[in-house]
């Protein structure tokens, strides 16, 4: 027979089923204070490698200015995707196909954004000019991005050669969007000229992780630091310098001035910043961009703050109510010296005569209090 003093020992040995729900119950509410704490480590760390970011993409546009005296970008203002300037004719860019170079270039009807432009400037890409359908065009050659930007001037006397890339750690921000023939398109880090199945790859679209289609061409892009809902891409804008006004309009037939004209010229109004520039990644679906992207949701543009300084000839809410957040680009604390002209002069842009970085921030939403900019606060 066992000892009393044993059996007693021997029947405490394991945990009571309401010991074990106690400890369950423990654990589940430690996860509930753990997880959240863990998120917002995370995401402080993602804002923090975005700042970084764009402090780099700034500083290298900086010494790209230093170097050539102006900011980056082997396309003008005129030649990248915008509303106010439509390419008529057809803006053609020329593919190069790596396994195939003696095909020559392919060329493709493009809509070249100012993101786009940006990696040119910084990283390179284009290899030369050629006859396209409408006339002289660039050539892109996936395989030159991260060499440096080469010259394409043809006038003698012109700076000569390559540079090297002006961001050197720009690779590691880069967004390939590529396909397989016939296939769907998968965001990849790297330029890839064959997928495992032996099939031959080709750049494209930028294409979320969502499935969302953006309306800019096969150009990389630098992208932000946030997995989810992006990675998105680093919007860029460069300044027409001296030009008057903030943005231009998705149409200025909105406000009554079509077109709009520079009241001293009567010429077509030039702006400081074009916000078709950007527009391939924020108008809604029902502007007739951003494939398959909800009006009015995901990466649409939004006004961030109301213009209280419009003339009285034009209605607030119509501005406050298109997808160009009129308020995000301009400087509120300069109001205009002159509200009787049309709006689009009106105001004082940030960033004027230089050029703007933005990331649509954690909420993965352009134009909203958490953008991450190169011109500071946007709330301001």
């Amino acid at each position: 027979m066992m000892p009393t003093r044993l059996r007693t020992h021997a029947g405490r040995s394991a945990f009571t089923i309401v010991e074990l729900l106690v400890v369950i119950g423990i654990i589940i509410v430690l996860m509930g204070i753990l997880f959240p704490v863990i998120s917002r480590i995370r995401r402080a760390a993602q804002v923090a490698d975005t700042q970084n970011e764009i402090s780099q993409i700034a500083n290298a546009c900086n010494a790209y200015y230093t170097t050539f005296n102006a900011y980056p970008g082997p396309l003008s203002n005129d030649q990248i995707e915008s509303i106010n300037n439509p390419k008529t004719p057809t803006f053609f860019v020329g593919l190069i196909n790596p396994n195939n170079r003696s095909a020559g270039p392919a060329w493709k009807a493009q809509q070249v954004t100012g993101a786009e432009n940006l990696v040119l400037g910084l990283m390179g890409g284009l290899s030369g000019v050629g006859t396209s359908p409408s006339g002289s065009s660039p050539i892109f050659d996936p395989t030159l991005v991260g060499l440096g930007a080469k010259n394409l001037n043809s006038v003698p006397g012109s700076f000569g050669g390559q540079t090297p890339a002006f961001f050197p750690n720009g690779s590691t921000y880069l967004m390939w969007c590529e396909q397989t023939n016939g296939g769907q398109p998968f965001q990849t880090t790297t330029y890839q000229t064959n997928d495992p199945g032996g099939n031959s790859l080709s750049p494209t679209f930028f294409t979320d992780q969502a499935g969302t289609r953006a309306t800019d061409s096969f150009i990389p892009v630098f992208v932000d630091r946030f997995p989810t809902p992006g990675p998105l891409p680093i919007l860029y804008l460069r300044a027409r310098t001296g030009a008057k006004g903030v943005v231009s309009f998705l149409s200025a037939s909105n406000y009554g001035q079509t077109p709009p004209q520079d009241p001293t010229t009567n010429s077509a109004a030039q702006y400081q910043y074009d916000l078709g520039d950007i527009v391939a990644y924020t108008a809604p679906n029902a502007a007739g961009r951003c494939i398959g992207l909800p009006t009015g949701k995901a990466h649409n543009l939004n006004a961030l703050e109301t213009v209280t300084w419009l003339p009285a000839s034009v209605a607030k809410s119509a501005v406050t109510n298109i997808p160009d957040a009129f308020g995000y680009f301009a400087n509120q604390a300069i109001p205009p010296t002159d509200t009787t002209v049309n709006i689009n002069y009106t105001g004082r842009p940030r960033a004027v005569d230089q050029f703007m970085l933005i990331s649509a921030g954690p909420d993965g939403i352009y134009g909203t209090a958490d953008d991450i900019t190169s011109f500071g606060d946007v709330s301001q």
